[in-house]
């Protein structure tokens, strides 16, 4: 019998290859959305930091600048905020690409597997049918029917 020989291997390692590519580009997506988002709950609270201070300090004339520089410092976190929003607002639309990519990769590649499998499971078969065969053209040996036939008597008077 000839051994399995599955010729789309090569197309296999390919996807194969592209989804592992795939897989790191997802990855690195959502590793800066992470980043992204740690860097815009990190300008949050430092905003809600000097809002404290803000408030906590008494107004009077030595204090009115140190007050209008947080509010000014407070106005470009905002500012600085905004603009990571924004950029997690692209980053989320390219995750999304990616994710799309990662599932049409899985696909390609479970299709092939499927495939593969399903050529392997024919082989398989048509290999058990050609060894079924020659084992049916077998011809007893001589006196193996004598055989048989005595085994057969023995149980029928054993029970």
């Amino acid at each position: 019998m000839k051994r399995f020989v599955f010729r789309l291997d090569t197309v296999l390692k390919v996807r194969m290859a592209k989804l592992e590519a795939v897989e790191r580009d997802f990855a690195a997506a959502r590793q800066r959305v992470l980043a992204k988002e740690r860097e815009i709950n990190a300008l949050e609270r430092e905003r809600a930091g000097i809002r404290e201070r803000i408030r906590g300090v008494n107004l009077d004339e030595t204090t009115r600048l140190a007050v209008n520089s947080l509010r000014a410092y407070l106005q470009r976190l905002w500012i600085t905020q905004e603009n990571a929003q924004q950029d997690l607002g692209g980053l989320g639309e390219e995750l999304h690409v990616r994710r799309i990519e990662l599932v049409e990769a899985r696909r390609q590649v479970r299709a092939i597997e499927l495939l593969r499998q399903h050529k392997l499971d024919e082989w398989r078969h048509l290999a058990d049918r050609e060894q079924q065969k020659v084992l049916d053209d077998l011809r007893p040996a001589p006196g193996s029917a004598e055989i048989l036939r005595m085994d057969d008597e023995r149980k029928a008077s054993a029970s």
